[in-house]
């Protein structure tokens, strides 16, 4: 009996360790004024496992429609674009923060204003998922002015 428990046990520390490759610091979401239908979120994701990882889909019953984009510079003007994927590098991290890689949440489906958590499940192309908790957060004007100095 000793043996099977024990087996069983680490089959269930394989299967955590596996679904902990990825790991989320610091997500929020972007507080946006009454009737704006369109929000952003934004995050650090960890890779702890020895191979590229890919952010391949996102939801939130917040949107109607969730997608990944990022910010390029074409033609010395900032534009948004989709893209299928944001790769997180084995052993590495890769932040989605604005002027760069960012989840966009298209159609809110409700108000949302600072202090409102926001779940929002992302899917990995290992196979993995993870629902995470984001706070929705208002900009800060420093925040924008930064933005601004980017973009020159």
């Amino acid at each position: 009996m000793k043996k099977l428990l024990l087996a069983v046990g680490f089959i269930i520390m394989a299967g955590l360790s596996f679904a902990e490759s990825i790991s989320i610091d610091d997500p929020y979401v972007r507080e946006v004024p009454p009737g704006q239908m369109t929000s952003a979120s934004f995050l650090t994701l960890k890779n702890t496992s020895d191979k590229e990882v890919a952010l391949i889909k996102v939801t939130s019953d917040v949107a109607k429609n969730v997608e990944l984009h990022e910010h390029v510079h074409n033609d010395g003007m900032m534009q948004m674009r989709q893209v299928n994927k944001i790769v997180i590098p084995a052993k590495g991290k890769t932040s989605l923060k604005p002027g760069g890689f960012h989840i966009m949440l298209i159609g809110l489906t409700r108000k949302i204003k600072a202090g409102d958590i926001i779940e929002i499940e992302l899917e990995f192309d290992n196979g993995e998922t993870q629902t995470i908790k984001a706070e929705v957060k208002k900009i800060m004007l420093s925040m924008m002015n930064n933005m601004k100095g980017k973009q020159h």
